[in-house]
């Protein structure tokens, strides 16, 4: 039973990773986004600092283009939580939960939901000045994984990037290009995504790093004897020219983008 506005962080982080185990997390989501009120008036810092928390290992991918992660659906919580609160608290309360927090990719999903939110004919709950410095400072996060060696098997590897290529223009590029060299780089690189997609039918990695040459080198990479199955597969994969069903797949990015805005990431395109 989770006693919210009475537990410490940690003890909700604890709850929220017994409910992940059991496959109840998004039942206890779909709960308090029906009820915010669940939450205390007070405990929101707590509450949302053990979301960011969790927020690393949720679910972002869904099945349909109707459903909605758990990812996403956690970001709604928070997005309602800041709400009910005067504007002039929200960024402290939300700079209180980030310092809390060791997340990364859920603070910085809520910030840019924020961000986005003019196209949906919604004022954000955080000015979007502050969001910008706001993303700034989690994006300095981003940058120390991938200074630790911890990015490149993140993961949530591809909208970290973006992230990262967002606050500062072609700032990932030397990291990826680095990655890309390296066999054992390339094919996590490749992985990641996946299930993005660029409306002009370019591979989604282009933005990062040279994708002529890093084919050059997979080419040669597939020559070579013992390479690990997972590896092959997603250097043949990256070789392949576009099959029918990613041809299907750009064509739903391009028509979700625009009907829906950038909340298409959650379901698979970049």
């Amino acid at each position: 039973m989770i006693a919210l506005g009475t537990q410490s962080k940690d003890e909700l982080v604890s709850a929220f990773r017994n409910l992940m185990a059991t496959g109840h997390m998004v039942v206890f989501l779909i709960r308090v986004q029906g009820a915010p009120d669940k939450v205390p008036d007070g405990a929101e810092p707590v509450f949302i600092a053990a979301l960011f928390d969790v927020g690393d290992d949720l679910p972002n991918r869904v099945e349909t283009l109707l459903d909605v992660s758990d990812l996403l659906l956690a970001e709604f919580i928070v997005e309602s939580l800041l709400e009910r609160r005067p504007v002039e608290v929200r960024v402290p309360l939300f700079r209180d939960a980030m310092s809390g927090s060791t997340g990364v990719i859920f603070p910085i999903e809520v910030v840019k939901l924020q961000m986005h939110r003019h196209e949906r004919d919604r004022s954000p709950a955080i000015a979007q000045s502050e969001l910008q410095q706001l993303l700034r400072k989690l994006v300095s996060r981003v940058v120390a994984l991938a200074d630790w060696g911890a990015l490149l098997n993140h993961r949530h590897l591809a909208p970290l990037l973006y992230a990262w290529d967002q606050v500062v223009p072609d700032g990932p590029r030397p990291w990826t290009e680095e990655q890309a060299a390296k066999r054992a780089g390339l094919a996590p690189l490749i992985m990641a995504f996946d299930r993005h997609a660029r409306e002009d039918g370019q591979h989604p990695l282009v933005r990062f790093l040279d994708v002529d040459a890093a084919k050059e080198r997979a080419r040669q990479w597939l020559q070579e004897p013992g390479l690990d199955p997972e590896e092959k597969a997603a250097l043949e994969a990256f070789l392949a020219p576009p099959s029918a069903w990613d041809r299907l797949r750009r064509a739903l990015y391009i028509r979700t983008r625009r009907r829906f805005g950038h909340r298409n990431r959650q379901r698979g395109a970049g």
